[in-house]
Formats: C-alpha cells, structure tokens, sequence
C-alpha cells in the first residue's frame, strides 16, 4: 500500500501544464498529440490524442439521451456550458386540479440566455426517493422572441412531502442548454383554520410574457390545468412577474395573495410583512398597505398588498407575509424568496 502510494504522489505531485492554439473545428475528426523531452532517462505519460467535438446535430439519438441525461441528472455538468433558469415554486390550496405552480424565467438571447429558435423543454420533479413523480416535456419555437424574458409556468398535484424540480431548455439544433433545479416541500394544511396562498410579486414596467407549458388535456380533448389567472383571478396590468431576482431600481412590490378558509370560518385578519436576509439575517419589518380585497367564493379572498423595499443591499432575502386571527392564537404565514441585484 505504501509503494502505491509513493508512485500515485510522484505522478500527482509532479507535472507541467502544456497548451496550444488550436483552430476550432467541430467535426469529430481525431487529432494524435506527442510530447518529447530532450533529456535522457525521463519517462513521459500524456494523453495521445483528442476528437473534436461534433456538431449536436449530428449526434445519434442515443448520444443526445446521454446528453439530456448529464443535463438533468448532473450537478456540474460534463457535455456542455449552462445557464441557470429560476424557478419558483408557489403552493396553492382549495384547487381541484393542481395545488402547485413553477414558474420560471426564461431570457431569449443568442449569447445570455435560450436561443431565439426552435427549443425543447424538459421538466421532472422527484420524491425524497429521487423517484420521478412527474415529468412534462415539449417543443417551443422561441424565434419570435429575441430579446425578451418569458415566464413560463407549470402545474402539479403532489402529496405533502419534500421533493426537487429540474428543469432543461435545450436547443434543437447547437444543444446549448439552460438548467434550473430546486428543492420545496408541500406542507400538510388539512388542520389549518385559514391558508394563505404562495403570493405572486409584481413590480411596475411593461407587462410579462407569460405562457402556460403544462398541457394536460381529458377525454375531450379540453385542457384541465386551469390557467394562473383561474387560479389567482387577478393579474395587474402595466406590471410585470417576479420571478427570482429583482433589479435595484424596485422600490415597491404588488403582492397577489390569495386566502382559503374552513368552511364556515369568516375571520378578521391583522397583517405583517417581514424580510429575512439569507442566510441567518435579523427580521426587518416593512411597511404594507392592503390596497383591495376581493371576494372569489365563499372560502377564499384575494387580497392585493403593496410593500415599500427598504434599501437592500445585494443578497438573497426570503419575504414572508402573515396573518394573525383577531383574539384568537391563530396564525399563517408564506414566505417568497429573492436576490437582490
């Protein structure tokens, strides 16, 4: 064991880092290298030689799978350069068919983000297993889209548990790819007196590009998944979605949050809002106003809350919202995260 280790420390412990130009050529061809010394009784090791890599087109499907698997599976990823798409999970209640939504964020851009072409989509969320639980995949054609960020959104019903999401956008034709991953867990709300909804967070500026990517459709070909303005009835207009980071230019925020109530259950609320900077920051209460609240159905309300941001500095911050029960020991609250840039 110890000569073993002698001669993995000798090959380890002592080399050179030798480079060249090389002119890019992306046709697979192999190319031999040989490295000399001119100084006698030296033993060189070296790699021999290197393929160039071959256009992503002209893989074999079977090479693209493994591709598609390093993207989805990997951490650091192998095949390719990424980019990271954000994805924010919100956590709905009350609702037949789905009582989550992802969204996500999506730059169109040839250099910074998804290309503006032909591009397919891949989602997959996990169990604490690691089992797939649900998986969406589809083709979208961006090319109408130069220069413009997307929201594109999801939807599930999952049990309460932990679970991941990923996320892959990977172009058709040069395979360049973005990822996105995130961990959540789906409380167990049964019990709860009242609910308070994920929020959605706008800020003023023009308006979000925001699509539907899950299409479940029944046996009449008609689509289940309601749309995000079923499920939070109301979306404002000259104001666009936040979706992980927020510039800093945002001063104000329009929270859309919707609340569920046992049945029977007409309680009177009184509201706070807190920022907590990550990764153990001291709460920093902000001023809120709730600007309107709108009657949906007998168990639900929607209110719209406008928060005055504090100056931040730059840094992740998680915001929570929350209600407690006028004289009663009741209390919800739901929290968002962001970065500040």
């Amino acid at each position: 064991m110890e000569t073993i280790s002698q001669e993995v420390q000798s090959l380890t412990g002592n080399f050179y880092v030798l480079g060249y130009y090389i002119d890019e050529s992306w046709d697979g061809k192999y190319h031999q290298i040989k490295v000399e010394v001119n100084k006698p009784g030296l033993q060189v090791l070296a790699q021999h030689g290197y393929f160039n890599p071959r256009p992503f087109a002209e893989l074999s499907d079977f090479q693209k799978q493994l591709h598609l698997f390093d993207l989805v599976f990997a951490d650091k990823h192998a095949t390719s350069e990424t980019l990271d798409i954000p994805i924010e999970p919100l956590f709905i209640s009350g609702e037949e068919e789905t009582n989550c939504v992802f969204l996500s964020q999506i730059t169109v851009n040839e250099k910074t983000g998804v290309p503006p072409s032909k591009v397919e989509i891949f989602v997959l969320i996990f169990n604490e297993n690691q089992k797939i639980v649900k998986e969406m995949n589809g083709e979208i054609d961006f090319s109408a889209f130069d220069n413009e960020v997307l929201v594109p959104y999801f939807q599930a019903n999952l049990p309460a548990d932990k679970y991941e999401c990923r996320i892959v956008a990977r172009d058709l034709e040069t395979g360049q790819a973005s990822v996105g991953k995130t961990t959540f867990t789906i409380p167990d709300i049964n019990s709860s007196r009242f609910v308070l909804n994920s929020p959605l967070l706008f800020a003023a500026g023009p308006k979000s590009q925001i699509f539907k990517f899950s299409k479940n459709k029944d046996k009449k070909g008609k689509e289940k998944d309601l749309s995000l303005g079923d499920i939070y009835k109301y979306l404002p207009k000259n104001h666009y979605l936040i979706v992980g980071d927020i510039g800093s230019e945002i001063k104000n925020l329009l929270a859309v949050l919707p609340v569920t109530y046992a049945e029977g259950l007409i309680p009177e609320f009184e509201f706070s809002v807190r920022l907590y900077p990550k990764p153990e920051g001291e709460a920093i209460v902000i001023p809120m106003h709730i600007a309107d609240i709108q009657s949906i159905n007998a168990l639900k309300d929607l209110l719209i809350i406008e928060i005055k941001l504090p100056d931040l500095v730059r840094g992740e911050y998680e915001l929570e919202i929350e209600a407690n029960e006028k004289d009663k020991p009741a209390s919800f609250s739901i929290r968002r995260s962001f970065i500040k840039r």
